[in-house]
């Protein structure tokens, strides 16, 4: 039989199982709050991406980085690659066999070394690179627009 004098049990219990929800949904509300606020996974370091990046042949520039959570264990990225005006290939004018050959290499890179399966990556040469950006939004320079100074942004 239930005593009426035990009105603590109620506030014990009441606390114990608050902190029980807590410690096991911890994981998961914090995982949710990184895929809304879009947050870089915390296994993925821009900098190596933009490291591997450059060492495609033909790619001189890398910039607007942005590499977030879509889902949680799911990356996306979006990203600008400014290609060499000459083939890295044949030493000529670039083609767009070489255009095909670099952006299918990069997104080896990204697919492969990186495991981010939804990527967005625009191939541009220093002639067009400003054209897609409007002044009053971009410098003609890419890497002073962002605000670590290192051509990406790490959302």
């Amino acid at each position: 039989m239930i005593k009426p004098s035990w009105t603590i049990v109620d506030p014990i219990c009441t606390v114990f199982f608050s902190m029980l929800v807590l410690f096991t949904t911890y994981r998961l509300v914090w995982d949710s709050l990184g895929i809304l606020m879009e947050g870089t996974p915390s296994h993925i370091d821009p900098e190596e991406i933009e490291a591997s990046l450059l060492q495609i042949p033909g790619v001189s520039l890398v910039h607007d980085l942005h590499v977030w959570n879509l889902t949680a264990g799911k990356a996306s990225m979006a990203v600008h690659l400014q290609l060499d005006p000459r083939s890295a290939y044949t030493n000529q004018d670039i083609t767009k066999a070489d255009y095909d050959r670099i952006l299918t290499e990069a997104q080896n890179v990204v697919c492969g070394r990186f495991q981010i399966h939804h990527s967005t990556i625009q191939l541009e040469t220093a002639s067009n690179a400003s054209e897609h950006c409007r002044p009053d939004m971009c410098s003609s320079d890419p890497q002073s627009s962002n605000a670590n100074g290192r051509g990406y942004n790490a959302v």
